[in-house]
């Protein structure tokens, strides 16, 4: 495998975004009441909530993800769906604020 070089900058722009990117959430969904953040756009799409529980579920899934690479010597990851989570129905029903 082939040496890959970061620079030091990059890694400070990085943690710097992991860190304050959820700020933006407060901001984004300010003036959004419940109706509005659990309206669906489309038939087919999700609504903001519902996006914001998959974010959140994911998160936890991707967690597992690392904790198996760190202690596994060859990990195996299906493809994640959420209609096919077991943990997906908490994280979607709970209310959001």
């Amino acid at each position: 495998m082939a040496e890959v070089h970061v620079s030091w900058q990059f890694v400070k722009s990085r943690l710097w975004r992991l860190r304050t990117q959820l700020g933006s959430v407060d901001f984004l969904f300010a003036d959004a009441g419940p109706a509005r953040i659990d309206r669906r756009p489309a038939s087919s799409k999700w609504s903001a909530h519902e996006n914001l529980a998959h974010i959140g579920r994911y998160h936890e899934i991707f967690l597992e993800c690392l904790r198996s690479i760190l202690t596994e010597a060859s990990p195996a990851f299906g493809r994640y769906r959420a209609e096919d989570d077991p943990g997906w129905p908490e994280w979607v029903a709970r209310p959001i604020g």
